[in-house]
């Protein structure tokens, strides 16, 4: 609703402005003619030359004589720097083949980071977060389960090893006649550098546990998961009798396992929450500006009339 009211108010200003301007007459007296005033104009001068002075030299109205070049005349043109937006980072899409039948039984394709939280040396105990991107380069491996299906994605930041290690299940059926699965398992493990934890008390191999990720999402055997928004799971892990919390953040995410088809296209889409909230809110404003629009229009046209009309009378 505040959407529609602020296209009506911006496109009524806009007819106000029309109408002041309408049927206002430029004064002839102020019409210029470009080729009369060209020809009218007084012609450039060249100034005095000195006949004992060497060619090319010119004599200036004071009397000494310049053994400068004449001046080159031309524009002088100024290009500005080129302007380069940065493109987007690509997606990952990783994929894990069943070895014997050559089915992609997992398909995956996201933009993945981590933020995790560690011990920095110092005399307060200061917590830092580390923030870490899964690059789409990424390498994969799994394997396809009747029951249970794996993919592993790992990499390497600075020389130091990454790994997410994530586990489908088939689950039980809640509503529906075909089965369903759920993210039953998801570890991550990473190894502390001094480039992206900086500070650090200790540098160690740190593994990371979801604290529940069966709520994530439950699909149907048959049907994928797309949300373009940002979602988050959580994570902790235990160091030195404390519990730091850590948080993978998935965005533009397309996944789907226990696939049973030869190509690698996603099945029927279940759309997130966060989706489809937005989805929902671009209706109302696009009826909310199309109303606002004839409102526009009707109003011009009035304006036309009346003003035609004024015309007419004074013309009587």
């Amino acid at each position: 609703m505040n959407a529609a009211i602020i296209c009506v108010v911006v496109l009524l200003s806009t007819a106000v402005a029309s109408d002041d301007s309408f049927g206002k007459k430029a004064d002839p007296r102020h019409h210029s003619r470009p080729d009369l005033d060209e020809a009218l104009a007084p012609l450039p001068q060249d100034p005095p030359t000195d006949p004992a002075a060497p060619s090319g030299q010119v004599t200036p109205p004071n009397g000494h004589t310049s053994t400068e070049a004449p001046a080159t005349i031309g524009t002088n043109v100024t290009t500005s720097p080129e302007v380069t937006t940065p493109e987007a980072a690509p997606n990952g899409l990783w994929t894990v083949p069943d070895h014997q039948s050559g089915v992609v039984c997992i398909l995956m394709e996201m933009k993945a980071e981590l933020e995790i939280q560690y011990v920095q040396d110092d005399n307060e105990g200061e917590v830092g977060v580390a923030t870490i991107d899964v690059p789409p380069t990424a390498e994969v491996s799994g394997n396809c389960g009747d029951t249970d299906q794996v993919i592993d994605i790992f990499w390497k930041d600075f020389d130091a090893e990454r790994s997410i290690h994530l586990e489908y299940h088939l689950a039980d059926i809640v509503n529906s006649t075909e089965e369903s699965y759920v993210i039953s398992k998801v570890e991550i493990e990473v190894e502390m550098n001094m480039d992206q934890f900086p500070k650090a008390l200790i540098l160690k191999n740190l593994t990371m546990k979801a604290v529940d990720s069966t709520r994530f999402l439950e699909l149907d055997t048959n049907s994928s998961y797309t949300c373009h928004a940002s979602r988050a799971m959580n994570l902790d892990y235990n160091y030195s009798w404390f519990t730091y919390n850590a948080t993978l953040t998935f965005s533009e995410m397309k996944v789907q396992a226990f696939r049973t088809k030869n190509d690698t296209s996603f099945g029927k889409a279940k759309v997130c929450a966060a989706d489809e909230t937005v989805e929902n809110n671009i209706v109302p404003i696009a009826v909310g500006c199309a109303l606002a629009a004839l409102v526009v229009i009707v109003v011009i046209a009035y304006l036309i009339s009346r003003k035609k009309m004024r015309s007419e009378y004074q013309a009587m």
